[in-house]
């Protein structure tokens, strides 16, 4: 098993293991609230971002 294999291999455990995409849902509608909403797109973006980083790995 190759270097990439085992990246992707741990990527699909974690995300699996602790639902990713919806703790970072979580972490932003409270970080959201926390702000008053006042940074609401800046809030989405980074979840997004985050999302799609977690898919990247092990590609």
């Amino acid at each position: 098993m190759g270097m990439m294999d085992k990246a992707k291999d741990m990527k699909d455990k974690a995300t699996e293991a602790v639902g990713a995409d919806e703790k970072i849902d979580e972490a932003a509608e409270k970080a959201d609230e926390k702000t008053g909403g006042k940074a609401s797109g800046q809030i989405d973006k980074g979840a997004d971002a985050a999302k799609e980083g977690i898919d990247k790995i092990g590609e």
